[in-house]
């Protein structure tokens, strides 16, 4: 399904605050059931972490997202990651 910019940019208005607003029953609508998802990111500790990335995203023909793949530079969660254990290898001395 190809969409047109204003078309799109509708979609996002409506998509983006169930996606980042953890409300997995109404993100839930917006996929179809046999989506394919792809994100790297993980949760570390209680530090949040501020990137920039790349969200693509494709539709059937109902509308519906088919494909989602979230790419992002990890760099900084890694670092987070490897911080944490550190830490807690440290307290385990």
């Amino acid at each position: 399904m190809m969409m047109s910019r204003e078309e799109a940019r509708e979609f996002a208005s409506r998509w983006l605050p169930a996606w980042t607003g953890n409300k997995p029953e109404e993100l839930a609508d917006y996929y179809s059931g046999d989506c394919f998802y792809l994100d790297p990111g993980i949760p570390v500790g209680e530090k949040v972490i501020t990137c920039i990335g790349v969200c693509f995203v494709q539709f059937d023909e109902q509308g519906k997202i088919r494909r989602n793949e979230v790419y992002f530079d990890r760099t900084e969660l890694v670092a987070e990651i490897y911080r944490l254990r550190n830490e807690a290898g440290a307290k385990g001395r």
